[in-house]
This record gives structure tokens, sequence and C-alpha cells, in this order.
């Protein structure tokens, strides 16, 4: 990939089936290549699973490990961060699970949602920890409030338009 052109290192981090890997999964993919130079991040409200996965045993793949990780930043709601020196802005989501975390780019106009909101769709809410009002809230507080031509990324599927969700999503109105 380019390594100078931020959208398309974001677009690079496909998952088995071609998915982009919600920024949760990029984190564990990233913590799986053991470098130092790699920060895990993560938000407190989720320290529980981090430690003890095996909690959400029940909801993963068959036979799939789930190993405690070790968070090597926290980030809390509000946070500014930088990636290849683009802002990025810490959007604490609750809902889907309690510590959800989305990544909003201003000057790119685009925001990584993991499984908060998909197209047309939601996260699961019925994980430990999760909570549909908490998600609506979220969606309707943290999402619906970005500038309309925002692209969102969600952790499945296509990416969508803050727009069309506000317009087209059965689920957050």
């Amino acid at each position: 990939s380019d390594g100078g052109n931020p959208r398309q290192v974001i677009s690079d981090l496909k998952g088995p089936n071609g998915w982009m890997l919600s920024p949760c999964e990029t984190t564990l993919y990233a913590h799986n290549l053991n470098s130092e130079d790699i920060a895990v991040i993560g938000h407190r409200d989720d320290k529980i699973m981090f430690e003890q996965p095996s909690i959400m045993s029940g909801f993963a793949v068959p036979g799939l490990e789930m190993k405690p990780i070790e968070i090597t930043r926290w980030v809390e709601h509000g946070e500014k961060l930088s990636f290849m020196g683009l802002e990025i802005e810490v959007r604490h989501c609750p809902g889907h699970c309690p510590g959800n975390v989305v990544f909003w780019f201003p000057s790119e106009k685009c925001c990584f949602v993991g499984d908060v909101i998909f197209r047309e769709s939601v996260g699961r809410y019925d994980l430990p920890g999760g909570d549909f009002n908490k998600l609506e809230n979220s969606i309707q507080q943290q999402i619906y409030t970005l500038p309309s031509d925002t692209e969102l990324f969600p952790g499945h599927g296509p990416k969508t338009l803050v727009s069309h969700e506000m317009e087209n999503n059965p689920f957050v109105r």
C-alpha cells in the first residue's frame, strides 16, 4: 500500500472474508504482531473483556481461541489522537459493548464505527454489557451529530453516510 495515503493504509486492513476490520479487530490483529511500536488501545469500560475474554466465548466463532490482551493505551471520549498526521477524535459509543469507541477523522469526513452502526442496521446489543437504549443514544448523540456527508466505515458490510442512516436506518431515527 501507499504509506503516504492513510485511507489506502486503512483500507488495506482486510479480514479473511475481505471485510474491513473494525477498530477493535484491527487492534487485535496489530497486537498479534508483537511489535513494541504498535499501541494497543482500548476504553476502560471494556477492561474486563480485554483481561478475561472468556466472558465473550459464548458469542465467538466456535473454536476461536480468545486470549487476554494487554492494553498499552486507554482512550477516553473526546480524546484527540493522530494517525499519519491526521487528527482523530475518539467518541465513546456504548451499547454494543460498554467501552465501544468510534474514530472520527474530521479532515477526511470519515468515521470508523466498528459494530455501532451498519448500513440500515445497528450492532448487536445482546453481548455482555450491551444495551439497546445506550446504543440508540450513542448513535443519536455521537454518530448523527457528525456532518451529514461523513462516510461511516462499519466493521462489516458496505460503507454508508450519516445522512443515509438518519433517513433510512429503521432501528435508530
